[in-house]
């Protein structure tokens, strides 16, 4: 992930290739969490855009090496496949020494890896890592590319932070639709490419940066994509021709305080099903002229149907903040609550965090799938910033493992760490030992496997 510097000259870019994983003065045979352990990897650092892939049965994961801003040298980027018994690298390929070969996002199809990378690529390579296609793309690749199936071959989507979303034939490469941002700037076949490679260096986009949602909104039996570019710009895109189905644009008002604003940087628009249809929640939010105090800021829901048309808005009561959300089905995720929209749109339910977990900003990483304790589902949730260690006259603060039972709005296990994950976690059993585990990617370059002690068959899938 680049971010740009107005530099001059090569050497600052050397400089700033050194840029590392956060630093953690902890003893070697220290633990970072309580939950028992089954393996560690070292394998980079991964973002909350990172997914995790199956490939025969092993572990397919991207790497941002050990520098998530790096331009020309960097360590241990690219695709790494893992045991996931051991956790032991099996295979580890894309790292070539020049470029930023940083990967977030993969997908395995037809026993085949494809993924995009920093260094403005799209790539296809076969489980041994050899390079089947390999093309050029307008600019980094964020996020996991996405399967759409279609009756006439299925398609590959993958989106460009500068604002390109492209779909290819999985089998040779060949570009079947391409989508661009009215406000695209990156590299289009006549330009020159080495002037846009030195450009890249230095830039850093929000357009099409996070995965979309993906639903058929057009009834046609293929499904589409909805993006949000640069905060508070929605893209709906027809996944069998790239056309623009709708585009929601929340335009920023001139003055900044007294006037409601959408946020939905480093977050996706929530998409919810209900009886009464599917909706999009948009959040937005008043600050007070001179007064950020989170008591003064008033927070507000909007609504729009799958047509790009607003419904409804909801006004937020009480403490609360909306500068990021993350979803899973219809519960959506802030920072310090989640609102439940079970029974749509019209009777939904807050619900505060355990004050135990201090959550400044970011809304917890939800696990991909649930888990039946006594016969209750629970969430497995991951706060990035949800302790704060106070030891050793420190005012760190580190992430959050908890348990969050949904029928009794209750956390039932939390687990403080040592250490911060930006990373979502992945359930499973991973190490076939017949119990619940979980993958978690760390800010040391690690990607561990705890142990959480319950029958593998809780896990819902």
């Amino acid at each position: 992930m680049k971010r740009l510097f107005l530099l001059g000259g090569l050497f600052l870019c050397f400089a700033f290739a050194n840029k590392s994983f956060e630093k953690y003065n902890q003893n070697p045979t220290e633990k970072i969490c309580a939950l028992p352990l089954n393996w560690e990897s070292s394998i980079g650092n991964v973002s909350f855009r990172t997914n995790v892939a199956s490939l025969n049965g092993d572990i397919v994961i991207g790497s941002n090496g050990g520098n998530y801003m790096d331009y020309f040298l960097d360590k241990g980027n690219g695709i790494f496949i893992i045991d996931p018994i051991t956790g032991k690298t099996k295979l580890t390929f894309a790292n070539e020494r020049f470029g930023d070969m940083d990967v977030n996002g993969v997908l395995v199809y037809n026993n085949n890896i494809y993924y995009g990378n920093d260094n403005d690529e799209i790539i296809c390579a076969d489980s041994k890592g050899k390079i089947l296609f390999r093309q050029d793309a307008s600019g980094d690749i964020e996020h996991r590319p996405i399967l759409i199936n279609t009756p006439t071959g299925d398609q590959i989507v993958f989106a460009m932070e500068t604002g390109e979303v492209r779909s290819i034939n999985p089998t040779n490469g060949k570009i079947n639709w391409t989508y661009y941002h009215p406000d695209f700037d990156g590299y289009k076949s006549s330009d020159s490419r080495t002037a846009f490679k030195l450009k890249m260096h230095f830039y850093s986009g929000d357009r099409f940066f996070l995965a979309p949602k993906v639903i058929d909104i057009n009834n046609d039996k293929i499904n589409d994509l909805i993006y949000i570019a640069d905060g508070n710009d929605i893209h709906a895109i027809d996944g069998k021709n790239g056309k623009q189905i709708f585009r929601i644009k929340n335009e920023s008002p001139e003055e900044y305080y007294n006037t409601y604003h959408c946020n939905l940087f480093g977050t996706s628009p929530s998409l919810i099903q209900t009886k009464q249809g599917d909706f999009l929640v948009i959040p937005f939010n008043l600050t007070p002229e001179g007064d950020y105090s989170v008591e003064k800021i008033k927070n507000q829901l909007r609504f729009y149907n799958l047509s790009g048309k607003e419904v409804k808005r909801v006004d937020l009561q009480g403490v609360f903040k909306t500068f990021n959300m993350t979803q899973k089905e219809n519960l959506v995720f802030f920072s310090d609550h989640y609102i439940d929209f079970s029974e749509g749109i019209d009777q939904f339910t807050c619900v505060k965090y355990d004050q135990s977990v201090i959550n400044y900003y970011y809304p917890p990483r939800v696990a991909d799938k649930t888990l039946t304790i006594n016969g209750d589902e629970c969430l497995l949730l991951s706060f990035e910033h949800g302790f704060k260690n106070h030891s050793d006259d420190n005012d760190d603060v580190f992430t959050t493992i908890g348990i969050f039972n949904i029928k009794r709005k209750r956390f039932e296990e939390i687990h403080h760490m040592t250490i911060t994950s930006e990373f979502v976690p992945i359930l499973g059993d991973f190490n076939k030992d017949g119990k619940a585990d979980f993958l978690l990617g760390c800010h040391d370059g690690k990607l561990y496997n705890f142990d959480l002690g319950l029958d593998a068959k809780s896990i819902n899938h």
